[in-house]
């Protein structure tokens, strides 16, 4: 692909952007989104991965890791993570609470991952809702919030592969017309999505009240949105009812 004299600069200038601040993963993780989307790694690359392996050396999960941690909004408290594990790990905690956690995790020393996720676990936190309204107990957050991370992680990347394979059937790419794919199949990658869906909870299961013990939540103790919406209504109208105003 024959690439203007702005899009060759603005790919050189990127570039310098990301060797000269390879710790710090917000303006790295930025810069190799907009190669990405504006497709500037087409200039030598057949592919977004093609260019991360050849140019930088890396995998397409550490390109990703980046996009996403990059993201992640940490706001006002972003200039205190300085990697993107740290990222992902106070990713997982509700945006309102996210400066105070921080404060928590770093009175005692320098900022680590798991200072971060045993601030946010302190019995004495702030109360976290799902997404109903009611009060996730105290002995299903930490379930809660790993299964709400890994499912929210699995969605990113499965659209990302989406996009992607979308984005090769429009440009005709050649290994694409070789698997035989075509717009049809992006159907199943959809689907895909959709399914993944599923692992995201939503709410509390009105049955066990979060106590990991009954069917309809199969011991998770939470159930996600399509098992809710699947509850008869003047069944929902009463679990509504009870969460205190």
């Amino acid at each position: 692909m024959l690439m203007t004299t702005i899009q060759t600069g603005r790919l050189k200038e990127l570039e310098r952007t990301i060797q000269s601040t390879s710790g710090a993963f917000v303006a790295c993780g930025n810069a190799l989104r907009e190669i990405r989307d504006s497709k500037l790694y087409l200039s030598n690359h057949k592919s977004f991965e093609d260019y991360c392996r050849k140019r930088w050396g890396w995998g397409r999960s550490r390109a990703y890791d980046l996009i996403e941690a990059a993201s992640i909004k940490v706001s006002p408290v972003g200039d205190t993570i300085s990697n993107f594990k740290q990222a992902r790990a106070i990713a997982r905690v509700p945006e309102p609470q996210r400066a105070a956690v921080i404060e928590r995790a770093s009175n005692d020393g320098k900022l680590t991952v798991r200072k971060i996720e045993q601030a946010a676990r302190e019995p004495d936190f702030v109360v976290q809702l799902d997404e109903i309204g009611r009060v996730i107990p105290e002995y299903l957050i930490a379930s809660w919030q790993l299964a709400d991370s890994e499912a929210k992680e699995l969605l990113s990347k499965m659209r990302e592969v989406t996009r992607e394979i979308k984005s090769l059937i429009a440009d005709n790419e050649p290994r694409v017309r070789t698997a035989g794919l075509t717009n049809v199949d992006i159907a199943d990658f959809e689907k895909c999505v959709g399914h993944l869906q599923s692992l995201v909870p939503y709410t509390v299961c009105p049955t066990c009240q979060g106590r990991t013990g009954c069917n309809r939540c199969r011991k998770a103790g939470w159930i996600n949105k399509s098992v809710w919406k699947l509850i008869p209504e003047d069944e929902q109208r009463v679990v509504l009812k009870s969460i205190s105003v």
